[in-house]
Formats: C-alpha cells, structure tokens, sequence
C-alpha cells in the first residue's frame, strides 16, 4: 500500500528507521504492531511511526488502465469546489501525457 509523510520524520537511529521528509512516499510493507508499519522507499526500508503516514487516495483514470488521479490541490470558491489532478501510477510516480494521447 502507498502512503505519503504527513510530517518530518528525523530518526536518531536510522538503521532501524526510516528518516521522512513531509510529503514523500513511502510503501507500506507490513504492520509489525507497536504503532509502526515496516516501510520502504528509494532502495531502503526501516519502521516508521504510524501517525507520521496518511494513506495515498487514488482515483482510477476514467480512461486509461493502470493509471490513477492523485489530487494535487482542492479549493473553493463560492461553494463550488475546484481540484486538480495529476496523472499517476500505483505507486503514486508521475506519469506524463503526450501530446498523441490527448
């Protein structure tokens, strides 16, 4: 499962854990217990703290198997709510679209 830093994660011991910036991704491995879930992320893998994780929300893309809308950002404006998306795969990687595809 996917999930995003909602927070920094400075560990003192980053054998065993895996340091965080907010917003990176990480995938969730398994739940060991104890408050932590067993990560990876870019080749390394350690615990991280649960409460320092948000599950990543993905919509299918209404026309393209394998990829995903992930929002970006979410406003309103006079009760009517505007969202952006970007183009992602299940892993939560940008996927560009080219021009032939539009």
């Amino acid at each position: 499962m996917n999930y995003y830093a909602v927070r920094d994660f400075i560990p003192v011991n980053s054998r065993t854990y895996l340091p965080l910036i907010k917003g990176e991704r990480v995938e969730v491995i398994c739940n060991p217990g104890g408050g932590f879930f067993s990560c990876c992320k870019g080749g390394k893998d350690g615990l991280v703290p649960s409460y320092y994780l948000q599950q990543q929300e993905l919509n299918e893309h209404p026309q393209r198997v394998g990829i995903f809308l992930e929002d970006e950002w979410v406003f309103t404006v006079e009760g009517k709510i505007y969202k952006h998306y970007i183009p992602v795969d299940a892993e939560g990687r940008y996927v560009g679209v080219s021009e032939s595809e539009n």
